[in-house]
């Protein structure tokens, strides 16, 4: 079956058609794609690409960054296509060759057990299968197209760059835990979210003690405003992201004890408010607390 051209899932094929429709407005169609991207499988995007090449060709010249981000989703599914297949039902865990396969289980281990601390945190258990995706550092970059100091990614998709985790397996947990947390985080709070909140929490949910959350405020010449950091960390240099999550996890740290069990429903309201600041102020304090708090941990 070509996925996109004859597909059984009604609601699906409607979001292709509305998505390789040349007619429809850009913004709908974009819209379209990122539910795509988000709900359908390699074989529904190899299959809609294949689509849009037979119905909406005009329509992809016009647009050469819609037709871009086609082409790296086709090449993303032909590469998923040679992979192993592991996980438990909970996680679906890919891997790119049966030498991974033990790695793979490893990773399944620790996401079962972080499912559980976080989904008490937050209380909140997604029930739908999580991909978890490992690559090398090279597949991991061009799918990703994350900075070179990234080594995980969620984009509805965990997404795992393990060249060397072997040889560090502490350092492997922590990014799983992590990648794991922005995905339950999206679970229960889809939109909303600033950026350093988001990392914040998630840093917040790593397993160990983060001695270098303290070392680096404490070396950090300035503080990077929260605002600044609201829509993702992707285009700071290595030194800029370590502040970055530094403070990140800070602020988030004294959000999580502040608001003790009201933090899911905080987290939820995000989507209705319009800033963090109209979420806190009814808890008695703002981003300008956590930025004053900020400072004086760097002066110290």
């Amino acid at each position: 079956m070509v996925f996109g051209l004859f597909s059984k899932d009604k609601a699906l094929q409607r979001t292709i058609e509305k998505a390789t429709n040349k007619l429809s407005q850009q913004v709908d169609r974009w819209g379209a794609l990122e539910k795509l991207r988000e709900d359908g499988t390699d074989e529904a995007l190899f299959g809609m690409c294949k689509r849009w090449g037979i119905t909406s060709l005009k329509g992809v010249e016009d647009e050469p960054e819609m037709r871009e981000q086609l082409e790296r989703w086709r090449k993303e599914a032909q590469l998923h296509a040679g992979f192993e297949h592991g996980g438990n039902g909970r996680f679906a865990i890919m891997f790119e060759g049966p030498e991974e396969r033990a790695l793979a289980d490893h990773i399944s281990g620790v996401l079962e057990t972080a499912y559980w601390n976080i989904g008490q945190r937050l209380n909140t258990y997604p029930a739908s299968t999580l991909e978890v995706i490992l690559y090398t550092q090279r597949h991991f970059t061009d799918v990703t197209r994350s900075p070179d100091w990234a080594a995980g990614a969620y984009d509805g998709r965990i997404r795992l760059s393990v060249d060397g985790a072997l040889s560090n397996g502490a350092a492997l947990d922590r990014v799983v835990v992590h990648e794991l947390a922005h995905a339950m985080v999206h679970t229960l709070a889809p939109r909303g979210v600033p950026a350093w909140l988001h990392e914040g929490l998630a840093v917040s949910f790593e397993p160990g003690e983060k001695p270098w959350v303290v070392q680096t405020l404490g070396q950090a010449s300035s503080m990077i405003p929260l605002d600044s950091l609201k829509s993702g960390f992707s285009g700071l240099s290595s030194a800029e992201a370590q502040v970055a999550y530094a403070e990140s996890a800070v602020a988030a740290g004294m959000i999580m004890k502040r608001l003790g069990p009201n933090l899911p429903a905080f987290l939820q309201g995000l989507e209705s408010t319009d800033s963090v600041d109209a979420g806190l102020v009814s808890f008695g304090f703002t981003t300008a607390d956590l930025e004053r708090s900020l400072r004086a941990q760097m002066r110290k």
